[in-house]
């Protein structure tokens, strides 16, 4: 059973409609654009796409605008997905903040509702937030500029659901910068901003390492989450950002 009293498809259908609700702008007053919250899972499935494109970061981007980052870990989607968000302080101050979430595995088929809450409890994961010191950005900077970030991003690159993956942005400098990682290949072994967020977590779950794969293993094999099986999605690296997502609910 799914919620209380309602079948495995009756809590999808659920989903859908509450999902459908949220991007027409009746539930959810932004519709389908990421404002940089991804706690509510059923408003982070309308907003993921939006999010992994920086759109929050994008709009407020420009010249005299703080340095903010954005660093997302794919580790298998229905496995593990880390977040990673930085609003940095004034230079000197010594306080900028990193707010992270590691989200897993969730079977909506054990929950229980006796608040309309519990409803997303189960999908919001792990979160937790760090003060960061002025060396704690220079070391990240350095991190990121020896990692090729700057550069320009791989574009035509493939990006799926069941890959492992880091996908950053940023607005520094008043300018958005976007980049890829995409394992196995020789620019995720190198990238060296990913040892660093994980020393700054306070999550205490490891990451889910890249593994080799295959369709029977995920299929069969794999965690058995009615939320999240539902949502099998494939990206492109474009010019400065992700594109060719495809649809949100199946």
């Amino acid at each position: 059973m799914g919620f209380r009293g309602f079948p495995h498809w009756m809590a999808r259908r659920a989903i859908a409609t509450a999902g459908a609700l949220l991007c027409a702008g009746l539930v959810f007053p932004v519709g389908c654009a990421s404002v940089g919250d991804i706690g509510n899972p059923v408003a982070r499935k309308l907003t993921w796409f939006s999010y992994l494109n920086g759109d929050d970061l994008r709009t407020r981007c420009g010249p005299g605008a703080p340095a903010r980052f954005r660093f997302v870990y794919n580790g298998i989607y229905i496995e593990q997905v880390r977040t990673y968000d930085i609003e940095t302080g004034p230079v000197g101050s010594d306080n900028h903040v990193l707010r992270y979430r590691v989200i897993g595995p969730t079977d909506i088929g054990t929950l229980f509702v006796t608040e309309p809450r519990d409803v997303f409890a189960p999908g919001r994961g792990k979160t937790g937030q760090v003060r960061l010191a002025d060396s704690d950005m220079d070391a990240l900077d350095a991190a990121l500029a020896a990692g090729g970030f700057f550069d320009p991003a791989p574009k035509g690159l493939a990006l799926a659901s069941e890959d492992f993956y880091w996908l950053a942005s940023a607005c520094v400098g008043g300018r958005f910068v976007f980049n890829a990682y995409r394992w196995p290949a020789p620019r995720y072994e190198t990238a060296r901003f990913p040892d660093l967020l994980l020393a700054w977590d306070r999550s205490g779950v490891p990451l889910n390492p890249p593994r080799r794969t295959s369709v029977e293993e995920l299929v069969f094999g794999g965690p058995k989450d009615v939320s999240d099986e539902a949502l099998s999605f494939n990206l492109e690296v474009g010019e400065n950002g992700p594109v060719g997502v495809a649809p949100l609910f199946r």
